[in-house]
């Protein structure tokens, strides 16, 4: 799953070099904190919520012994301080994304281009509120093993395709305009026009890399302190009868 949030990271520059931290696990059920409850899987007699005062699966209170509790409550505090970082990264890699677009192609655009651009980030933003965040009740985590693959998606990638294609379209049609004033500056214009598309390209990588590096370490890190869970995780399906096909984290 860190893998695939590095991968959204280097969306844009048609390489897979952030996805090869040491760190990887995948998260396989949606979870929530609500204040000091952890809430795993859906709602309804599955659903597990390990709070201070205990252990609930459905609506019924698990019996546990008190070495049982303290495990239950270590990885309840283990996962309720992990979880607002995690759901950061989400928010900081499309809010990284917004900034690369905006300040490398915008002040390129004409205003119907600006509206194609605004609409293609709106929508991974969207997409990206639907699958991790922070709301009235508290952090919520709707993820599965292509969650951050599916944050680019084909229509994004459409998108993006049109919005090039349009670009182009527009610096087509002002060389033309300007030919057509018969001001002898087309021949500058073309050649600045050529740079901008040519340059454009090394410009969001510059960004992205130089961007990504810090946000790899932070997944990195958050990684490395969620997978510390596992050993605690297999030992409460041991131990715990009710627990015994628990599956919340699962190494890569």
């Amino acid at each position: 799953m860190f893998k695939r949030l590095m991968l959204l990271l280097s969306w844009l520059l048609v390489t897979p070099a952030f996805a090869q931290g040491q760190c990887e696990l995948n998260i396989e059920q949606a979870f929530a904190v609500e204040g000091s409850q952890l809430s795993v899987g859906e709602a309804g007699a599955n659903l597990i919520r390990f709070k201070p005062d205990g252990l609930w699966v459905g609506d019924s209170k698990v019996e546990l012994s008190s070495a049982q509790q303290a495990m239950v409550e270590e990885y309840r505090q283990g996962f309720v301080k992990q979880t607002p970082e995690l759901v950061a990264l989400v928010e900081q890699a499309i809010a990284m994304l917004e900034q690369t677009l905006t300040s490398t192609i915008a002040p390129l655009l004409n205003e119907d281009n600006t509206q194609q651009l605004n609409q293609l980030i709106n929508d991974m933003k969207a997409r990206a509120d639907s699958v991790a965040g922070k709301n009235q009740l508290g952090y919520y985590f709707k993820a599965d093993d292509d969650t951050f693959e599916n944050l680019i998606d084909e229509k994004t990638q459409q998108q993006m395709e049109a919005l090039m294609q349009s670009v182009a379209g527009q610096f087509m049609a002002e060389i033309g305009a300007q030919m057509m004033s018969g001001d002898g500056a087309s021949g500058d214009l073309i050649q600045k026009r050529m740079e901008q598309m040519q340059n454009l390209g090394n410009d969001i990588e510059s960004k992205m890399r130089s961007q990504a590096k810090a946000l790899e370490a932070k997944a990195e890190k958050v990684c490395k302190d969620i997978q510390a869970l596992l050993p605690l995780e297999h030992k409460l399906a041991q131990e715990i009868e009710p627990l015994k096909s628990f599956e919340f984290v699962k190494a890569g």
